[in-house]
């Protein structure tokens, strides 16, 4: 049976909120056997099983029922509430708006697995010019 894993880059700001609830981060990912490095690297693969429980634990524990709202604005990152999306209007028919979301155009490390699944060949927004002073 293989072990389903999860990037360390989810508990990005996880130390310092719980710390900032009273409690101790490292005794959380020591119960749930998860490594304490994981705390600091974006990279490392993390147990979901665990991670899973040690967030329903610390919730619960620090007495925080919104702890993974919290996180999530910790790290600064929404998906969990919304996706950020931007529009353009269509060349080819200007009513139309091309809604693309955010992850779609920029295939940066903290979206990983998610890549751009079609190549839009570039978005213009035009020339900025400048206007009487």
């Amino acid at each position: 049976m293989t072990t389903s894993m999860i990037r360390g880059a989810s508990l990005r700001g996880f130390a310092g909120l719980v710390e900032s609830l009273g409690g101790d981060p490292g005794e959380l990912v020591r119960r749930f056997g998860i490594p304490v490095e994981a705390l600091t690297s974006d990279e490392g693969l993390v147990p979901i099983t665990g991670h899973d429980l040690m967030l329903d634990a610390a919730a619960r524990d620090l007495r925080c029922p919104g702890f993974g709202l919290r996180l999530a604005r910790a790290q600064d990152y929404d998906s969990m509430v919304k996706e950020k999306t931007l529009a353009d209007r269509c060349k080819a028919d200007p009513r139309w708006l091309q809604i693309l979301p955010s992850t779609e155009l920029a295939p940066w490390k903290r979206f990983w697995p998610v890549v751009p699944t079609y190549a839009h060949g570039g978005i213009s927004y035009g020339e900025i010019k400048g206007g009487r002073r």
